[in-house]
């Protein structure tokens, strides 16, 4: 009766902080419902017919390629449910990326609590499991609603069409989420299953998804694994099927052709500046991470 008297004060605290981690996100990101479609959400959303129609298929997953849509076709699908829901009313849109931005911060929660509690499954470490369980809890909160509060996530919630970014950020944090309960549970099909899922819609969503199986692994070597050959020989087929989805990237990248909302790729002069630019970006980013965004 104790044990489970104690079980359930954990779940129910569990419980108690991803509620709290939601209405963090709703109060910091309420005042966006009423924000307007602004800048390449004219091209990408109100000026592109290709998600109007869910059963156009054919439409939906082959974006318009002058937009910030080519090759990414599960962000035209999540405009077309949109679309379907409540037309080009803009509400409804940012309503969405206020989701998908809970569902992130609660799939970081997950992470990071599952991964702090790691050291506790190890045969030479026995903590309570109480203990562990706080130990964990409360930091895994902290992180993750520091994280979803954060200023320097505002543009891909608020700006709509930034969704490509927010949307790949939720499938590859499901795809670690998924991973570290496989890791769990290895003879767990359906773990394997919703990885490997989650990896494909990441792929379909943006580019910088490509990432995703490379950080898996160095996770697997550093916390679980021990080793790059440990975490090979252990679970291969699943790391098999993640770089597999590199495939479908690389088809959706050939298919679009390269040129997403006038830059083409193979103008070196266009890339020459974009790489210019990015590395401003990233300092920019870096500097935001410590201090007030100017």
């Amino acid at each position: 009766m104790q044990l489970m008297t104690s079980s359930h004060i954990r779940t129910r605290l569990h419980v108690f902080l991803a509620a709290c981690l939601i209405v963090a996100v709703i109060l910091a990101y309420h005042n966006s419902f009423c924000g307007a479609f602004v800048f390449d959400d004219h091209g990408s959303i109100i000026n592109n017919e290709t998600f109007r129609h869910l059963v156009d298929l054919k439409a939906l997953f082959l974006p318009a390629k002058n937009t910030a849509l080519n090759s990414r076709p599960i962000i035209n699908l999540s405009l077309a449910i949109n679309y379907k829901l409540g037309g080009l009313n803009p509400v409804g849109y940012h309503v969405f990326n206020v989701i998908i931005h809970i569902g992130s911060a609660l799939a970081l929660f997950g992470i990071i609590r599952r991964t702090l509690n790691m050291g506790a499954r190890l045969p030479e470490s026995k903590p309570q499991p109480d203990r562990s369980f706080q130990a964990s809890l409360l930091p895994a909160f902290s992180i993750a609603l520091l994280w979803s509060v954060h200023p320097l996530l505002t543009e891909s919630v608020t700006f709509v069409i930034q969704r490509t970014e927010s949307l790949m950020g939720l499938f590859f944090l499901l795809t670690w989420y998924g991973f570290v309960r496989y890791v769990d549970v290895p003879s767990s099909k359906c773990w394997f299953l919703f990885t490997v899922t989650t990896c494909i819609l990441g792929m379909g969503s943006k580019e910088v998804m490509a990432t995703a199986p490379v950080i898996l692994l160095l996770y697997d070597r550093t916390f679980v694994a021990g080793s790059f050959l440990n975490a090979w020989k252990t679970r291969r087929w699943l790391y098999v099927s993640l770089f597999a989805t590199w495939a479908f990237l690389a088809i959706l990248v050939i298919q679009g052709g390269a040129d997403r909302g006038g830059a083409v790729v193979s103008d070196k002069g266009v890339v020459w500046d974009y790489l210019l630019t990015q590395c401003k970006a990233l300092v920019l980013y870096l500097s935001c991470r410590f201090g007030p965004i100017r």
